[in-house]
């Protein structure tokens, strides 16, 4: 009995944070997950249809929001095939070795503008990790919440693909997340 008054000590002290926020759960019908690069002049768009996220975000309790996404490598879709089964190669995404890319939020800022945020994190490719920060804007529907944002990557940060006189460095990032809450 002795050993079990501390568990149920640290059960109770930590409850309030396990239990403090909004649980969220993608629709993934309604998401998109997409990216834009210039090659040879034109722009060259494509998407991962393939992609997980937890979703713990309370506008009102910060301190206690975090997303951590996944996004599988393999579910790259530009719609040339030739060009996919390139991009999924080692001196790109290295499917086979890094069949995921992953972030995982630290910190959630407000910017001061209604709806607008700051998500602090980690992400990793192809086992390199760099802290980045992406804006999104959220939008409450009731039960539903829109995530959406666009930001930029360097790829070459990433050790996806090498220095090229054809294509940018730089990705740029659009997202749209619909999610249901399934939570308080």
């Amino acid at each position: 009995m002795k050993g079990l008054i501390p568990v149920v000590i640290f059960v109770l002290a930590v409850w309030p944070l396990i239990a403090v926020g909004q649980q969220w759960t993608v629709d993934k019908d309604k998401s998109n997950f997409t990216f834009t690069i210039k090659n040879a002049g034109l722009k060259a768009t494509g998407s991962f249809q393939k992609y997980s996220f937890n979703i713990h975000f309370d506008p009102n309790n910060l301190a206690s929001s975090k997303i951590v996404g996944e996004v599988f490598t393999e579910s790259i879709a530009t719609g040339i095939a030739l060009r996919d089964k390139h991009l999924k190669k080692e001196d790109y995404f290295d499917v086979a070795k890094f069949p995921v890319m992953k972030f995982v939020s630290y910190k959630i800022l407000a910017t001061g503008k209604t709806g607008d945020y700051e998500l602090h994190g980690s992400l990793v490719i192809k086992n390199t990790s760099k802290d980045i920060v992406i804006p999104f804007h959220y939008l409450n529907n009731g039960n539903i919440g829109i995530y959406s944002g666009r930001f930029s990557l360097n790829r070459i940060d990433f050790g996806v693909g090498s220095k090229s006189w054809t294509m940018s460095d730089t990705a740029e990032i659009n997202f749209k997340i619909n999610a249901h809450k399934t939570s308080e």
